[in-house]
């Protein structure tokens, strides 16, 4: 596993954040029910996303970042997550 540089850490982390808070906010726009991202995942099913899984867990990593100061982030796995979060924003913009 390769480890990244506290700042790099810290960037990859942020986001993580930002691109789950704009998945949300585009599901939000897309009127998709629920009244949290968790409600709103929940709802939903590989039909209209065929990455739901990914971003599950995605999710579950950017709770741990932010509630979690000592979480630490693989590098490998930070851009992994970036990509799932990407290719669910394709995909639901493209709705």
């Amino acid at each position: 596993m390769s480890k990244i540089g506290a700042g790099a850490e810290s960037s990859y982390k942020l986001a993580i954040v930002e691109a789950d808070d704009f998945l949300f906010e585009l599901m939000q726009d897309r009127e998709y029910p629920g009244d949290n991202f968790e409600e709103i995942i929940k709802a939903m099913d590989n039909k209209i996303l065929s990455n739901i899984d990914k971003i599950r867990e995605a999710h579950l990593v950017r709770n741990s970042i932010v509630y979690n100061s000592d979480y630490k982030l693989d590098t490998e796995y930070a851009k992994k997550i970036l990509n799932e979060y990407e290719s669910a924003v394709n995909t639901i913009g493209s709705a």
